[in-house]
């Protein structure tokens, strides 16, 4: 029942553990660093790994909307059935997949949440129930049999509205510790 803030106020930024160690690692756009789980799987991630891939030529009905792509454009083309949009929703499943693996190994939570508007969709939408459906299977791929049957990964019931509503719960109860 408390945030983890750590000594240098970086504490729990998992977007930021890396997930590609690799030379040609995609930059991340919040302080350049190289294959950080952000790059792969935030909406900026998604928007320039989409971008790059439609202007190289990749088949979508969104090629002629590469310069005003957004993840938003990808998951209404993914529930309108566009397969380059479907196989790109699940390729970041898997990116985040990675970034679950290892936080699950360091910190066995068992239980893990998606939160934010990165959902495409959440729990309503086949396309979202599709990315949730890639996540965990790509956290069973590389985790071991005990986690995989003992950690759950699920949509935030709060959506959207889960961070800045867990945000205000925390400023809540730091308030009550005070008074």
């Amino acid at each position: 029942n408390e945030l983890i803030v750590g000594q240098n106020s970086f504490g729990g930024e998992c977007g930021h553990m890396i997930i590609d160690p690799s030379p040609n690692a995609r930059l991340c756009a919040w302080g350049g660093g190289k294959g950080h789980l952000e790059a792969y799987a935030s909406a900026s991630g998604v928007t320039l790994r989409a971008r790059e891939e439609l202007l190289a030529g990749a088949e979508s009905s969104l090629s002629t909307e590469s310069e005003n792509i957004t993840a938003k454009k990808i998951f209404e083309a993914a529930e309108q059935g566009d397969a380059w949009s479907l196989k790109f929703i699940e390729q970041t499943g898997d990116y985040l997949a990675v970034g679950i693996t290892s936080m699950v190994h360091m910190v066995d939570p068992g239980l893990v949440v998606l939160g934010g508007a990165m959902n495409f969709g959440g729990p309503t939408s086949k396309t979202g129930q599709r990315f949730l459906q890639a996540v965990r299977k790509g956290f069973h791929q590389r985790t071991f049999d005990h986690l995989k049957h003992g950690t759950s990964i699920e949509f935030a019931s709060l959506g959207a509205d889960a961070g800045y509503i867990g945000a205000a719960g925390i400023a809540r109860s730091d308030y009550h510790k005070t008074v």
